[in-house]
């Protein structure tokens, strides 16, 4: 199975093991079930702990192994430890996509790097969100796994996909801000440590994908941000893409590498490669949001006339002019009554 029909599958699984589920309302693993159920999901949801016969109304199992077979995803929320058991168990049944909510891993330093190796190595061929994420949203298929109650006011489809490393600037502060505005995303992906997933593959997915016009990459790793910038050259700029890059000070570098385990690198680098390729690239929240909005509409040719510019300066508005002039631009004709 070629990259992207794999994350298409990891995306849009047709069922659904909570390892670690729980009823606990505070916690992720309590949320994820219930966030499903309301989201509209209609695969199979098969929590798995051994503690519980039961959890929010849906049958429990003690294993994996106990659970029936055919499953397509597995939401992994059980303490570092016990990761490389289930996926070892993910393996021998055939599960081909999971999320690892679990931390721990290169975010928490040079043992935290080896564990991740070797979380990698028993994932075998399973294509994973995490380590150390929060899931994924399908808004178009009615895939909300993950522990988001932003999804509890609204969860209508858009058509901006929206790949974080960040699951809180994903699931809180971007998807917080973009319903405020009205804008609505076809998917949120959240990667956290990027360990078993390429964001080359997951802007090419997003590419191919009918319900997204505008990809939004969020990045802290210096890996991720230079995957992104590959997908474009590789592909060409099929949609607009738009390029937060995170860790660009020396404080927010060292915020990165404790946060995702990410090595931020140099922002200028890969401002300059994104920006050969005709990949925005933007600083803060608000210009995400303003950025994708333009772009997912679009500029048409009767969109560019009609400006008014008032300003004290006659030197400004004539540089403002030029600039108009040079980008294709006009300017609205003043009425008579107007001129008078």
């Amino acid at each position: 199975m070629d990259p992207i029909a794999r994350i298409s599958r990891l995306l849009n699984p047709r069922s659904i093991a909570i390892v670690g589920a729980s009823r606990a309302a505070n916690k992720m693993a309590g949320q994820v079930i219930p966030m499903l159920l309301a989201g509209g999901y209609t695969g199979r949801v098969l929590p798995i702990n051994p503690r519980y016969t039961e959890v929010a109304g849906q049958p429990c199992y003690a294993s994996l192994a106990d659970a029936p077979d055919g499953i397509d995803h597995c939401v992994i929320a059980v303490a570092k430890e016990r990761v490389a058991a289930v996926l070892a168990e993910c393996r021998r049944k055939g599960i081909p996509g999971a999320s690892i909510f679990s931390s721990g891993y290169a975010e928490a330093g040079e043992s935290g790097v080896a564990a991740q190796q070797e979380l990698q190595d028993a994932a075998g061929d399973i294509v994973f969100l995490g380590p150390n994420c929060m899931g994924f949203a399908n808004l178009v298929d009615r895939v909300l796994a993950a522990p988001a109650s932003i999804f509890g006011h609204d969860a209508a489809a858009g058509d901006i996909a929206l790949l974080s490393q960040s699951g809180g600037l994903a699931f809180a502060s971007l998807g917080f801000f973009a319903q405020q505005a009205g804008m609505r995303f076809s998917y949120i992906v959240n990667t956290g440590n990027s360990a078993g997933i390429s964001y080359t593959d997951l802007v090419g997915f997003a590419f191919r994908d009918a319900a997204t016009r505008v990809v939004v990459a969020v990045t802290e790793s210096e890996r991720a941000a230079a995957q992104v910038i590959e997908a474009v050259r590789r592909d060409g700029l099929l949609k607009p893409v738009v390029l937060l890059k995170l860790g660009r000070g020396e404080t927010g570098r060292r915020m990165a590498l404790s946060h995702t385990g990410s090595l931020a690198g140099d922002d200028r680098v890969a401002r300059d490669c994104a920006r050969q390729l005709g990949i925005v690239c933007v600083d803060d929240i608000d210009d995400v949001l303003a950025a994708a909005e333009l772009l997912r509409r679009g500029i048409t040719q009767e969109q560019t006339g009609g400006l008014a510019a008032i300003c004290i300066s006659g030197g400004n508005v004539t540089l403002f002019a030029d600039q108009a002039d040079a980008h294709g631009l006009g300017f609205a004709d003043l009425l008579p009554a107007t001129e008078s």
